[in-house]
């Protein structure tokens, strides 16, 4: 099985991760996670924002999430097409 996660980062895009078999909680959409992130594989938070059962890409490259630390969804199931991010650009003249 497979998460696809939403990091509180500056790019539009989700990141998928393998679940593991043995986790605090089992996975949902709305549910936090703790996962490892960048080259250095840092842990950072982020949110489940889809669940799939395959992916397109070779498994091996796809990290395993670290941790589901809630038992419950902090957000309620909602369309994610229907988010609206926002992101603050300056402009120097």
């Amino acid at each position: 099985m497979f998460v696809e996660v939403a990091l509180d980062i500056p790019l539009d895009k989700t990141f998928c991760y393998k679940v593991p078999e043995v986790l605090s909680y089992p996975p949902e959409v709305g549910k936090r996670v703790i996962v490892p992130f960048g080259t250095n594989d840092l842990l950072r938070t982020g949110i489940i924002v889809g669940i799939k059962e395959t992916v397109d890409f070779p498994e091996e490259k796809i990290k395993e999430l670290f941790d589901i630390p809630d038992d419950f969804p902090l957000l309620h199931r909602i369309p994610w097409s229907s988010v609206v991010l926002f992101q603050v650009t300056t402009e120097v003249t």
